[in-house]
């Protein structure tokens, strides 16, 4: 069985295999997420696509993360400006 270390949020084996306990990670075009994260995936989809709409993608992460009413002002501000 490999040994796991822990270097900051990534972990390393010692077959030099890494990997980062998060619900979804993006590197160099790859995407990959937990099959319970479809929210957390399709962020990542989102930002590697328009970066420039953070802003956006947030308020749209914020929104289906929580699943508050409350945040569609929040949404609706992330638009308008």
């Amino acid at each position: 069985m490999a040994q796991v270390s822990s270097k900051g949020s990534c972990r390393v084996t010692a077959a030099g295999v890494s990997y980062r306990a998060a619900t979804a990670v993006s590197d160099r075009n790859v995407i990959t997420a937990s099959g319970l994260a479809p929210v957390a995936f399709a962020v990542e989809i989102f930002r590697a696509l328009a970066p420039a709409s953070s802003k956006e993608i947030a308020a749209y992460e914020a929104l289906y993360a929580r699943g508050f009413v409350a945040d569609f002002k929040e949404l609706e501000t992330a638009f308008a400006g």
